[in-house]
């Protein structure tokens, strides 16, 4: 059925109030810009929270000075917990709140002002759906720009080479993540079944778990038009990849995939009993991928469908 279809009634349409949660750590440069635009969102009742993660440049400073202007910011400091941990705490304390939905923010990244406005309308006719207790992760593409805020390209997963619609399965999420955590919002149902996150280096980032859980047990789906003006730099942690030579590329390519056959694995103990026998199959399949001989993991990728866009053997 075409979601678009759905009627949703004025009264779902009031602007609701959103946790947009930012983890903070030295970010002095860009922070400012970033604050502004979550403030000057259209059609949303922002409830900004941010926990900085021990910075040592401004950062404390500047999220100071807008939380007295601001009584819609809410700061945390420290201790240092790094990044999946800092979006846990942020999860767990907002969670605590009334709002119904959360949004997550980078500190250097600029949100186009009907970035929330449009997620949460595509929100309601998917809670219409679906029920307000399935859980919910909405995504989108991101325009790329460099540290002086000029292009980078316009487009994130075209540059990726992600076709539009790829990723919103379990098989392929435990592949790859198209999700960029600073364009995703979910719902509550979202956030109550994927906290607490996984500590530590079975799980690869905070948004490819949350994507993890709601093709899982739910529903994913990605907004093909640009939301957020994503920065890349040199302090990125993530980003699009520098260009390396085919040796370099083959051996990031063999790491980043034995770490999402970790993350899966630790998805499996998590959820196991909740999955149905397919699902089972699915995340188990890749989480024992190492452990079969490469010939073998050949095979099993090309006959159980693993693989990344354009990139299909190199996911093993």
């Amino acid at each position: 059925m075409d979601v678009g279809a759905f009627v949703i009634s004025t009264e779902s349409l009031m602007e609701p109030i959103i946790d947009v949660l930012m983890p903070a750590y030295n970010g002095a440069r860009f922070l400012a810009s970033m604050l502004d635009s979550i403030l000057e969102q259209k059609g949303a009742a922002v409830r900004l929270h941010v926990r900085d993660d021990g910075s040592s440049d401004a950062t404390p400073m500047i999220l100071e000075r807008y939380a007295r202007q601001h009584a819609r910011i809410q700061t945390q400091c420290g201790p240092r917990l790094g990044v999946v941990g800092n979006v846990n705490a942020l999860m767990t304390h907002s969670s605590q709140g009334e709002s119904a939905y959360f949004a997550l923010a980078d500190q250097d990244d600029i949100w186009f002002a009907n970035k929330l406005e449009q997620q949460y309308c595509l929100m309601c006719r998917l809670e219409q759906q679906h029920g307000k207790e399935c859980p919910i992760l909405l995504y989108s593409d991101a325009h790329c720009i460099d540290e002086n805020g000029r292009t980078v390209t316009p487009s994130f997963l075209h540059q990726m080479g992600i076709p539009r619609g790829w990723g919103q399965t379990l098989r392929q999420s435990l592949v790859m993540s198209p999700a960029l955590g600073c364009t995703c919002m979910g719902n509550a149902a979202l956030r109550r079944l994927a906290l607490p996150l996984p500590q530590g280096e079975n799980i690869f980032m905070h948004d490819w778990w949350l994507l993890l859980v709601a093709c899982c047990f739910g529903v994913a789906r990605c907004m093909p038009e640009p939301l957020v003006a994503y920065r890349q730099h040199s302090a990125n942690v993530l980003g699009i990849p520098k260009k390396r030579g085919l040796r370099q590329m083959l051996l990031d390519s063999q790491k980043n995939a034995q770490r999402t056959q970790e993350q899966a694995a630790e998805f499996f103990k998590r959820y196991a009993d909740r999955m149905d026998t397919a699902q089972r199959e699915i995340v188990q399949g890749w989480a024992q991928m190492p452990y079969a001989p490469r010939i073998h993991r050949l095979w099993r990728c090309w006959r159980s469908g693993f693989g990344k866009p354009g990139m299909r053997w190199l996911t093993t």
